[in-house]
């Protein structure tokens, strides 16, 4: 499914393509402009719900304690992650909300963009449960998904709501978003983590 997006104060249209991938509604993009390529992000990035790109009324505010983002380097690519913790109880069940995007910014298209979302939980006596409709692999300390590749963009951005984390007393979280980028024989991995110590 196809959603033509035209950004304000430009007047350019950005066919985003949107699907389901393993359970993940992830985002995709050819913006072959690269002065237009952060634009073009930053509409991925409100579509997935991140605070600091959404202009309409949010559940999440960007100057919210529990919510942050990361952005990550390598080499002419970059990834940018969001996440909210926006809900715990007394039995240390945490869950939250976030969303990942990753850019080719070199000159022409790269050849396929492969998005993954690695948790690690380091507190003690801890579950990671992923919404079931999720494809990933799980164990009681770690998690990960990996999205389907992307050809003939250079955008590729993913949303995801409801993982929770139980975890004893404190939780320890790390939350790396990334990306494989290919172009020609190279394979770049920007990736942006984010970590709770709650």
């Amino acid at each position: 499914m196809a959603n033509v997006v035209a950004m304000a104060g430009t007047g350019d249209d950005y066919n985003i393509e949107t699907r389901n991938d393993n359970g993940v509604e992830v985002y995709s993009v050819l913006e072959n402009d690269e002065c237009n390529r952060d634009e073009a992000m930053a509409e991925i990035l409100r579509l997935t719900g991140d605070p600091s790109y959404t202009q309409q009324p949010s559940l999440f505010r960007a100057s919210d304690p529990l919510y942050q983002n990361n952005q990550g380097y390598h080499g002419t690519t970059t990834a940018y992650g969001w996440k909210c913790l926006y809900n715990y109880d007394n039995y240390f069940n945490y869950v939250f909300e976030g969303g990942q995007s990753a850019m080719w910014t070199g000159s022409g298209t790269c050849d396929k963009i492969i998005l993954f979302e690695n948790i690690t939980v380091t507190s003690q006596t801890n579950a990671i449960a992923w919404p079931f409709s999720i494809t990933a692999s799980v164990s009681a300390s770690s998690a990960s998904w990996n999205s389907e590749a992307f050809t003939g963009t250079n955008i590729a951005g993913a949303s995801y709501s409801n993982f929770k984390i139980s975890s004893s007393g404190t939780l320890r979280v790390s939350f790396v978003d990334g990306a494989d980028i290919y172009k020609g024989n190279i394979v770049y991995r920007p990736m942006a983590t984010i970590y709770y110590g709650i």
